[in-house]
């Protein structure tokens, strides 16, 4: 496996969902559709998002689970510390879709039920 260093800049990076009660997981590589904002609207709790990026050598590195977000600093946090900065997504939904994930309503993705 291969060792992804802190300081490789994200770029073209992309959202993963994974679903907290069976385990699928898709890449959204296109920008969204109907059904992937849904997702995030109503059934926001069943879902764990990750940050992915294809590396050069074809590998794609994936993060842990992202718990918070920082739109002004354009960083995350994952479920096990680590802290990125963001650059240029692979499209525009990807931040559109990392927004409404993270808006402020009350939903605190590290509370939800783990599986």
């Amino acid at each position: 496996m291969t060792q992804f260093k802190q300081h490789y800049e994200w770029n073209n990076w992309y959202l993963r969902l994974k679903n907290r009660h069976n385990g699928v997981s898709f890449p959204i590589l296109d920008n969204a559709e109907k059904d992937d904002l849904s997702i995030l609207v109503a059934n926001r709790q069943d879902w764990k998002i990750y940050i992915s990026m294809d590396l050069d050598n074809g590998e794609i590195y994936q993060t842990s689970n992202i718990v918070g977000f920082d739109a002004d600093l354009m960083q995350v946090t994952t479920k096990n510390g680590s802290n990125y900065t963001l650059e240029t997504p692979l499209n525009d939904s990807q931040l559109e879709l990392l927004k409404l994930y993270f808006r402020k309503d009350g939903f605190n993705p590290s509370d939800a039920l783990e599986k």
